[in-house]
């Protein structure tokens, strides 16, 4: 289906009845050796089984979001964020340069007495967790 490609053509996905091939540095969408659509400067979201350009979008875990007018930039979880004026804690969002800081996947105020702990399990690695200062 896809042919025969040279040093200048390389493919990148095949599909049952297309494949998707780049050509120096712009990407195509062939079906029967006719190009469909130019995906350039498109990129493929996996999860989310479809292509998505990332100058307007961004692929969050399975969904395209739409980066908009407020300067989303990186993702968490599923939501946009503006990096690095958000930051990211598991699946929370929150304020960079606040007391608020992430350890493993939860948020702890500094203000409050709390920290950033960890021990170490051997074969299972390093667990974090928010403890208290005594």
């Amino acid at each position: 289906m896809c042919g025969y490609l040279t040093k200048r053509l390389f493919l990148l996905f095949h599909f049952p009845n297309a494949c998707v091939i780049r050509f120096t540095d712009n990407i195509y969408l062939f079906s029967s050796f006719t190009a469909v659509q130019s995906l350039h400067p498109w990129y493929y979201c996996p999860p989310a089984a479809s292509w998505y350009n990332p100058m307007t979008h961004l692929c969050c875990g399975d969904q395209i979001k739409i980066k908009g007018d407020e300067g989303n930039t990186a993702c968490c979880g599923t939501t946009p964020i503006k990096f690095p004026l958000e930051r990211c804690c598991g699946t929370q969002v929150y304020e960079a340069g606040t007391t608020q800081h992430c350890c493993g996947t939860e948020l702890y105020d500094t203000t409050t007495g709390q920290r950033c702990c960890y021990d170490f399990h051997w074969g299972y690695g390093i667990h974090y967790f928010v403890c208290n200062i005594n």
